[in-house]
């Protein structure tokens, strides 16, 4: 685990953007989860109406960010290792948000 967090080839990086991009859909589906079932009022949700049924809203949800990683990770390719390095703390650093975020989410199906 500490290799994987420490390494910055580009093989290792875009593992991490899948994973990455896979922890943002599992949270987009427990914020949608938890606004259907009303359990509990998330205002990030209403805001970007993933309470209605709007195959609009959740195609821009899912497909941006999605387009996004791609574009980043091709722009990747042609990078030094400095580059790649500060790139991976980045990465890093928004794995860790979305870890905490999870685990909010987790923790407030929990609660009710």
């Amino acid at each position: 685990m500490k290799t994987f967090i420490k390494s910055y080839d580009l093989s290792n990086i875009k593992l991490k953007y899948k994973f990455m991009y896979i922890s943002y859909l599992s949270i987009v589906v427990f914020h949608f989860i938890v606004g259907k079932i009303k359990l509990y009022s998330i205002e990030y949700s209403q805001l970007l109406n993933l309470n209605t049924d709007s195959i609009f809203s959740l195609t821009t949800i899912i497909l941006l960010p999605g387009a996004l990683l791609y574009f980043l990770y091709n722009k990747l390719n042609d990078k030094t290792d400095r580059e790649l390095k500060i790139c991976n703390i980045f990465i890093n650093l928004n794995l860790l948000i979305i870890l905490i975020s999870f685990s909010l989410l987790i923790f407030l199906l929990f609660i009710k």
